[in-house]
């Protein structure tokens, strides 16, 4: 829900234009940046989108940023209130609770029934691909505007959320208004991970010692 629109089922669209950054690789690690437009349904743009990408690896799998930037151009853009809104991954079909992976989260709760709707600084999903353990584990930016509740599913949904406040039934209705002229950034990290000795909180201990270095 973005001033009304729904872009999570591509009635309204994003349309990349250029690539803001074109692809870098330097040594194991690679940087990009693109930029798109967010058009309503009827073809008026809301919103420029800078998006930013840095893929490295990390102990047990790979690290992906992303660092996406918002730029009203018409009409104040207003981040709205539902559970599909942030950063989000539907997993692999062999990962999904359904099918004996598990969902972990930093409070320590496990299930898609008990992380769904509350604040946890990360989740992980995980379970098996062609019998070997893997799975990710997301991690919302400590410079966002405010925490996120998860909207976690059973069959593979795995989404931070931090707009979806009354969606998630944690309170009122969430409206995050965002200027002409001004931006708005969210920042998430994905660790793309394999092997049984995979630890989250570990992990997410080691990203936190590369963003202060």
């Amino acid at each position: 829900d973005l001033s009304g629109h729904d872009f999570w089922r591509n009635k309204a669209t994003i349309r990349h234009l250029r690539f803001a950054d074109a692809p870098i690789v330097k040594a194991d690690e690679v940087f990009f940046a693109t930029e798109s437009v967010l058009l309503t349904a009827e073809g008026t743009e809301l919103s420029r989108l800078i998006d930013r990408y840095h893929i490295r690896p990390c102990p047990g799998g790979w690290q992906l940023a992303w660092i996406s930037t918002f730029q009203p151009t018409s009409v104040d853009l207003v981040f709205g209130d539902q559970e599909e809104m942030g950063f989000g991954v539907r997993v692999a079909t062999s990962i999904t609770e359904k099918s004996g992976g598990v969902i972990t989260s930093s409070s320590g709760e496990r299930t898609a029934l008990n992380t769904w709707g509350q604040p946890a600084d990360w989740c992980d999903y995980s379970g098996t691909v062609n019998g070997r353990p893997a799975g990710i584990t997301i991690v919302p930016g400590r410079d966002n505007f405010r925490g996120c509740w998860w909207h976690n599913r059973d069959y593979g949904v795995f989404v931070a959320n931090p707009f979806g406040r009354a969606a998630m039934k944690q309170g009122q209705p969430s409206s995050v208004r965002v200027p002409v002229g001004q931006q708005f950034t969210l920042r998430f990290t994905a660790i793309i991970h394999e092997g049984a000795d995979y630890d989250p909180a570990a992990a997410i201990e080691h990203l936190k010692s590369r963003i202060s270095n």
